[in-house]
């Protein structure tokens, strides 16, 4: 990575159970660990056919970001207000960088 393209500023948040004292358990999202990425720009596969990956293109987000031991896929991304799923963490070669390929969440 060149210096100066981490711009972002994502929060991880991780899902943490708390039990009530008549036994309910409550699930909350907390912030977790912050971070600075790089959005990565998504293309469209050029063709003159409709192609399915087209409709889902817009949903779909990659950060670029140093490989930190506490990113993992049960967590989740805050980034400008929005939530985004980690479907894959994709380390990049030899380098301390990780690529991180998320889908917006619809709440």
């Amino acid at each position: 990575m060149r210096a100066g393209m981490l711009r972002e500023i994502i929060v991880f948040e991780k899902s943490e159970k708390d039990k009530t004292p008549s036994g309910f358990v409550n699930s909350r999202w907390k912030p977790f660990f912050t971070c600075k990425a790089c959005k990565k720009k998504q293309t469209a596969p050029k063709s003159d056919d409709v192609n399915a990956m087209e409709e889902f293109i817009e949903k779909t987000v990659v950060f670029q970001t140093y490989r930190y031991p506490q990113i993992d896929e049960t967590l989740r991304i805050r980034w400008n207000g929005k939530l985004y799923r980690i479907h894959l963490i994709d380390p990049e070669g030899a380098g301390n960088s990780c690529l991180i390929t998320c889908t917006k969440i619809n709440d």
